[in-house]
């Protein structure tokens, strides 16, 4: 499947603008269900994790027969009682050498990157911080090199490439601010020439046909070079409409929210987009880009409408969820064929599919919840995660509110639990398990919560905050792990 080049830029260029300053911190990519963190320290790629079993690093080193099944299961449960890290078990226990483990990682970084990249939609964000790797073994790829080793080989084809880079008729235009990132290393004599050229007046058929070398190789170099943000097609940086920039800029009231909230609840993809049935491609992502841009639950985490942030997130994942399926067209076709059916079929299908109604009953909650009504919030949680149980936020929220009664707190740990293993990198899922490990004095198990909960989140503020006052009542009493993998 080929990928979206508008999603490919935002990842790469994301991934790559923390290396002009050597900056710290976390990118995040969620595309669905799927999570994916890729931790950078000084400008460059540290460890990713992802929530999926099949990418994560004891998977990998099972199937290039690193570490057999068996020994793997058993540093997986020593980790999951202990909150430690499994390379840095593999490492102390000397099953495999530093050489291998970063070798490992490196290569599941690789893999992990072209995944992403290859992603047909997904969101990204950049937290700043510098990521605890206490207990994990670590590597140090340079961003740009690892975007040029892909760009060398994806996509395979050259009529994909094509596609991915965009219309030839296009004038690139070299962005003097991002050419730090090209360096010596990568200062080939086709990237040169490209450099050089790429003044936003020539068209990218006549650059490429003038090229030092072949054309697929200067493709890629412009591939490359496109998702590190250093060339930038010189016709798209002018289609930024005002309507859009004006999105991020005007406050929304608590009228316009709710207004679009109800609306939403009954209203079909095209509708909840504000779409015509005719709508290009074009005119799917620009809608989307501009709801994203103005009411993307992020803007609303602090502020005045803090407490309508559950029905915005569901709110958005209606949106989300209307462009992945209007933008992709076999997926559009499907939908319409379903929309356009017999009346007869229509009656006999639910009017809602699970998930819909689990986001509806998850909004409720949160407008429960602030207003203080814990204990009917605990019936539209339970009825979210009946219907949709493969949602982290779910059981974490639910998790959070059973904490608070001294009779559900076995429920509210299996549900902590349950939120972090769909989502390994839940940071507040793994505060809320710690408040509850404070409850019942088990504050060992507390600090490793909250110390897993800063490696992702390096400014949770209710995390460093308790860590704080447990680190020195639990400071060396984790034990010893000598002998776990013997005989």
């Amino acid at each position: 499947m080929k990928s979206d080049l508008l999603f490919s830029r935002t990842l790469g260029q994301a991934l790559a603008s923390p290396a002009i300053d050597r900056r710290s911190g976390i990118v995040r990519l969620v595309s669905g269900r799927l999570v994916r963190l890729f931790c950078l320290v000084d400008g460059r790629l540290g460890w990713v994790a992802s929530n999926l079993v099949e990418e994560q690093l004891g998977a990998m080193l099972v199937r290039r027969r690193l570490i057999d099944s068996r020994t793997l299961e058993a540093a997986s449960t020593w980790c999951a009682k202990h909150q430690c890290k499994l390379s840095g078990v593999l490492l102390e226990q000397e099953l495999l050498s530093r050489l291998a483990l970063e070798s490992a990682i490196g290569a599941l970084a690789r893999q992990i990157l072209a995944a992403s990249l290859e992603l047909k939609f997904g969101e990204v964000s950049f937290e700043a911080g510098r990521p605890n790797a206490a207990g994990e073994v670590t590597v140090s790829l340079p961003i740009p090199v690892l975007i040029f080793d892909y760009a060398a080989e994806h996509p395979k084809g050259l009529s994909q490439l094509r596609t991915q880079i965009g219309a030839a008729t296009m004038r690139p235009l070299v962005r003097q601010d991002r050419l730090s990132l090209v360096d010596d290393s990568l200062r080939t004599t086709v990237v040169d020439y490209l450099i050089q050229r790429c003044d936003g007046t020539p068209q990218l058929a006549e650059i490429a046909g003038k090229s030092p070398v072949a054309a697929e190789p200067t493709l890629r170099a412009v591939y490359a070079l496109i998702l590190l943000g250093v060339i930038q097609p010189y016709v798209e940086t002018r289609r930024e409409s005002k309507r859009v920039l004006d999105a991020m800029a005007e406050p929304v009231s608590a009228d316009e929210i709710l207004a679009r909230i109800r609306r939403a609840e009954e209203a079909d993809y095209y509708a909840i987009l504000e779409l015509q049935m005719t709508a290009t491609r074009d005119e799917v992502r620009n809608a989307y880009y501009f709801l994203a841009r103005r009411y993307h639950p992020d803007r609303f985490r602090e502020g005045t409408l803090k407490n309508l942030l559950g029905a915005i997130e569901t709110y958005f994942a209606q949106v989300t969820e209307a462009y992945n399926t209007l933008y992709e067209p076999e997926l559009r076709a499907a939908y319409d064929t379903k929309r356009g059916g017999t009346e007869e079929t229509q009656r006999a299908e639910p009017e809602q599919d699970t998930a819909s109604l689990a986001r509806q009953n998850y909004a409720r909650a949160k407008i429960l919840l602030g207003r203080g009504r814990h204990a009917d919030a605990v019936t539209f949680l339970e009825n979210a995660v009946e219907l949709d149980g493969l949602q982290s936020l779910y059981h974490e929220t639910l998790g959070e509110v059973l904490v608070r009664n001294p009779r559900r707190r076995v429920d509210a740990e299996q549900h902590l639990r349950r939120a972090i293993e769909l989502e390994p990198t839940n940071a507040a899922a793994q505060v809320a398990l710690a408040d509850l490990y404070c409850k019942t004095q088990r504050k060992p198990e507390a600090v490793a919560a909250l110390r897993e909960a800063l490696r992702w989140d390096p400014d949770n503020v209710a995390a460093a905050g308790l860590l704080g006052e447990l680190e020195a009542e639990t400071r060396g009493s984790s034990g010893s792990f000598k002998g776990l993998f013997g005989g």
